[in-house]
């Protein structure tokens, strides 16, 4: 894998990770999953 667009995209969710700004579990949530868990209302 070696588009450029790619491996920008891995690295910006990686960063988002490791600040806690996002879940790994929305990769494999299904929709109705991820609507029945709580939102934060702190986060954009």
């Amino acid at each position: 894998m070696t588009d450029p667009d790619y491996i920008e995209w891995l690295k910006t969710f990686r960063i988002a990770y490791e600040q806690g700004l996002i879940n790994v579990d929305f990769l494999v949530d299904s929709s109705a999953q991820v609507q029945e868990k709580p939102t934060m209302p702190n986060i954009l």
